[in-house]
């Protein structure tokens, strides 16, 4: 009993010691930064506190451009996607077009009726001008966002659905044929299937190779 005491004590003693000495060594590292650099790490670091906090904070407040950026980030990451889900909603709820933009992606991938749900939601998205506008404007938020961080959602990773099967051409107002590089608000595309597989295509090309 008393060796065991004995030990117990000599454990924590040797722990402490240690702490001492990283705690010291630490301090040695910081001190040995030049001034400049430590000023802007400590601002980094600050900044970056800050920001979590105001995100938070806009979050419980509603705001829907960051509940729409914090849905979008953790259901793609796999951080949570059924709680993802719900901070679009919400942000959709609020009037965010890009939310809904992506509810229907997201529907999409789920597949069954969520599927033919999404393909509706998006092909009306497209159908005029001044919608596709906003469309492809709601698109290139979402790609900017997933190529900047690690997709790791199976849902959109292990399958690339599609919806017509019918390779419909692609027409302008004018009725003259549409090339690629072409603004995709002159499309006409009578076909939700077909607006919608566009969409996918977009976003699938920006994703982690299978």
């Amino acid at each position: 009993m008393v060796l065991g005491f004995h030990s117990r004590k000599i454990t924590k003693n040797t722990g402490r010691r240690n702490n001492k000495l990283i705690k010291e060594n630490f301090s040695s590292s910081i001190e040995s930064l030049p001034n400049e650099l430590l000023t802007e790490i400590v601002a980094r670091v600050a900044s970056a506190s800050f920001k979590n906090y105001i995100n938070v904070k806009l979050r419980e407040c509603g705001n829907t451009e960051a509940l729409y950026r914090k849905g979008v980030m953790d259901f793609f990451k796999n951080d949570g996607p059924e709680v993802a889900v719900k901070f679009l909603k919400r942000a959709a709820k609020g009037g965010h077009i890009g939310a809904f933009y992506v509810m229907g992606i997201i529907m999409v991938f789920i597949g069954g009726d969520f599927k033919r749900k999404g393909v509706t939601l998006i092909g009306s998205m497209k159908e005029t001008k001044p919608l596709r506008k906003i469309t492809k404007e709601c698109r290139q938020k979402l790609v900017e966002i997933l190529a900047h961080i690690w997709v790791r959602n199976p849902l959109v990773l292990e399958q690339r659905p599609t919806r017509c099967t019918i390779q419909h051409q692609r027409i302008r107002r004018n009725g003259w044929p549409l090339d690629s590089d072409d603004e995709d608000e002159d499309m006409d595309v009578h076909c939700d299937a077909c607006s919608c597989d566009e969409e996918i295509a977009y976003i699938v090309n920006v994703l982690p190779r299978l």
